[in-house]
């Protein structure tokens, strides 16, 4: 047993932002927001290539966001677990008949029920976007989780800010929206960099 080895511990959101803007899609970047969209929705700042833990190590965690209606956060709105929830509301289904990934293949044969439960998470993760955009105005935004795989997620949520945007004149930013590079390996990557720094 090797007890005198050197350890470093972090949050698998924050390293999984370290490891894109390490060596993955955000390298180019300095001042970077990461969404990891899964069951829920988690999240990392990172400012000037580190991690922003904040006074109460709640820097990042956009998922207790509040939503349009003062009582749902982005955790619960703009998770692939509640698109799956109000599907089956929707349609009447029994509960956990549905995941994530049903509920986008009926979005994407025309199922009105999906195609609205999709919406709405679309345009919560949308809004979340925007409001960071203009409050901590990073350079880009990286999503990534199960779900960034999808090719037209990212363009969805570009869409739906774009209509943000129409609507908001005075608005004049258009977040730069980009889908992780490193899929669920860019925690480990992180990690590393993580342990680098900290030496």
């Amino acid at each position: 047993m090797c007890s005198d080895l050197p350890i470093a511990m972090e949050n698998d959101a924050n390293c999984a932002a370290l490891g894109e803007t390490w060596v993955g899609i955000a390298k180019d970047c300095k001042d970077v927001a990461f969404f990891v969209i899964g069951s829920g929705v988690g999240g990392a700042i990172v400012k000037d290539g580190r991690v922003h833990h904040g006074a109460h190590l709640h820097g990042g965690e956009f998922g207790y966001m509040v939503g349009d209606d003062g009582a749902t956060i982005l955790s619960t709105a703009g998770s692939t677990e509640n698109i799956a929830r109000l599907c089956e509301r929707l349609k009447g289904l029994p509960d956990h008949s549905l995941d994530g990934r049903k509920v986008f293949a009926l979005a994407g044969e025309g199922d009105a029920e999906a195609a609205k439960a999709v919406k709405q998470m679309i345009e919560s993760l949308a809004r979340a976007i925007y409001n960071i955009q203009y409050s901590y105005d990073p350079e880009c935004f990286v999503i990534g989780g199960g779900i960034s795989a999808r090719e037209d997620f990212v363009l969805a949520i570009q869409e739906a800010i774009d209509a943000i945007l129409e609507r908001v004149k005075v608005a004049r930013i258009r977040p730069d929206v980009r889908t992780a590079e490193f899929g669920n390996d860019a925690n480990l990557i992180g990690a590393v960099r993580h342990f680098l720094q900290t030496k």
